[in-house]
């Protein structure tokens, strides 16, 4: 609890002596794109802190501002050997809020919830990979925080809030804060919710340093509460970054990653370190199926991509990305899933040893329906490299007005019958979602 000692120490210092000037971090209205998640350029993060004093300035035009968004999605899954009508069918309606204040010159506050509501939902079900029976209506607050900086140098974040770091698109090995994955199909936005923080930012030059404290599961005790460290470096055309994690009873953890542009290519590398497992490694041999923990081993994860982007006709862009992630806490044996699934340990697209990502985006095109060109295609396939299990999943999403999109997706499960991807004879998922911006 090291570091949220010297955050409290500084906060309470400048709070006493002089104004705290607003820090608007982020965009609250812009749910953030896969355009911007995804195939952005390999840009320093320092960079967006050269661009926090200007936020800040345009974010004080409104005392308060709220808004959010509605979807609305069907989803039904089909299986081999089996008549359309007894495919899984969901249907999620989420109704998402935000309020961001601006309390006084020198203090905003923002919070978002999440309402979803599933009429499909069967509640006497147990969700097998969690346990918990599930429910038609949850309710989720994702995010409370205040925002504000000492002399538009030092920025500080309070309270629940959003954070991911890492260089790599789909898989962050050094991703040690959130204590659940993201599902990177999720195109739109990132569903998880928030983590309570005291974030304590400090650029230098073009350099980032984050001092955080993590207030997860402390259960009301001091010792429990984690320690992160982050320093970002960028140079020239590239950024290195360093990760270290502390935190009683959890594993020591340390990361480092790496971005470049070379050409018209952006190679990225990630990194991570864990000393022994908090879930443990599955095992298997003849007579016996256990937990390794590796108390007294570094376990290491790693991912590396690299993107090309190339223009064509005009100002239309394509892009192909193709990403590896190998998990060191992954089981090695396909026979092992069913231990995974029923000791609630099986996190998909993350459960196996090796992954693999190829993926072609292209924006803004005219497929030939109407004369605009407002459709975006994306082509991924996911593939088990451990069982040689894929799916492949084009999806096509539309641009109704600025308010209004439209999306729709098909992903074909194929390769081998006993692989991750083909468990309980899956064969296709179809799905559509609309989107309403309030």
């Amino acid at each position: 609890m090291f570091f949220f000692y010297i955050i409290l120490f500084i906060f309470s210092v400048y709070i006493n002596g002089e104004h705290i000037i607003l820090m608007a971090s982020e965009s609250v209205n812009d749910l953030s794109t896969v355009e911007n998640e995804m195939f952005k350029a390999s840009t320093s993060n320092a960079n967006n802190s050269i661009s926090l004093e200007s936020e800040a300035k345009e974010s004080m035009t409104d005392k308060l501002t709220f808004g959010g968004e509605y979807s609305f999605e069907a989803i039904t899954s089909l299986q081999k050997n089996k008549n359309i009508e007894d495919g899984l069918f969901k249907n999620p309606n989420t109704l998402e809020l935000y309020l961001d204040a601006k309390v006084k010159e020198w203090a905003r506050v923002f919070s978002r919830g999440t309402l979803v509501y599933d009429p499909s939902v069967n509640e006497s079900a147990v969700n097998i990979y969690t346990g918990r029976t599930y429910k038609k209506t949850e309710t989720t607050l994702s995010e409370l925080k205040f925002m504000g900086n000492f002399r538009k140098k030092v920025f500080i974040t309070l309270g629940k809030q959003k954070i991911k770091h890492g260089s790599a698109k789909f898989w962050n090995p050094s991703d040690f804060l959130n204590n659940t994955a993201r599902d990177f199909f999720e195109l739109l936005v990132d569903k998880r919710g928030g983590i309570p923080l005291v974030k304590f930012h400090l650029p230098i030059e073009n350099a980032n340093i984050y001092l955080i404290s993590i207030f997860d599961n402390t259960n009301n005790t001091n010792k429990n509460i984690g320690e992160y460290l982050r320093i970002e470096q960028p140079f020239s055309s590239s950024e290195l970054s360093m990760s270290f994690f502390f935190k009683k009873n959890q594993r020591t953890k340390i990361s480092m990653d790496f971005s470049t542009d070379v050409y018209d290519f952006d190679f990225y590398l990630e990194s991570a370190l864990s000393h022994g497992s908090d879930n443990g490694i599955y095992k298997s041999t003849n007579t016996l199926d256990y937990l390794d923990y590796k108390d007294d081993e570094w376990i290491y994860s790693g991912t590396a991509g690299l993107e090309y982007q190339r223009k064509y006709h005009d100002n239309h862009t394509v892009t192909a990305g193709l990403e590896y992630f190998y998990n060191g806490e992954g089981v090695d044996d396909k026979k092992l899933y069913p231990y995974l699934i029923i000791n609630r340990r099986y996190i998909p697209y993350r459960s196996a040893r090796h992954y693999g990502m190829f993926l072609i985006y292209l924006p803004s095109i005219n497929i030939g329906i109407g004369e605009t060109n407002d459709y975006n295609l994306y082509l991924f396939n996911l593939a088990n490299l451990m069982d040689s299990s894929f799916i492949f999943r084009p999806e096509l999403s539309k641009s109704i007005d600025k308010d209004i999109s439209l999306s729709s997706y098909l992903g074909l499960h194929y390769g081998k019958s006993d692989g991750e991807f083909m468990m309980g004879n899956q064969l296709l998922d179809i799905g559509i979602k609309l989107v309403i911006k309030i």
